[in-house]
């Protein structure tokens, strides 16, 4: 596990910033297995699983959820 903020975990992820808070908000990405926020406040950063995120990824490659082809 490599946990990261945002602003280094996008890059690492080839996708946007806000590309994660979509997946996150639409339930592609997991709290505790992919993300967690570093506060008990709504304005709170999170923190990313790099590792864990990336593994999702190269499953999309051959079997794309069907929430991701309605983001697309």
């Amino acid at each position: 596990m490599r946990w990261l903020p945002t602003s280094q975990a996008a890059p690492k992820l080839h996708v946007h910033p806000n590309t994660l808070q979509q997946w996150r908000k639409v339930g592609l990405l997991k709290v505790r297995d992919h993300w967690f926020r570093k506060g008990p406040y709504g304005n709170s950063s999170y923190l990313w699983d790099v590792d864990a995120i990336s593994e999702l990824q190269r499953g999309w490659l051959t079997n794309q959820p069907e929430t991701l082809s309605l983001i697309n």
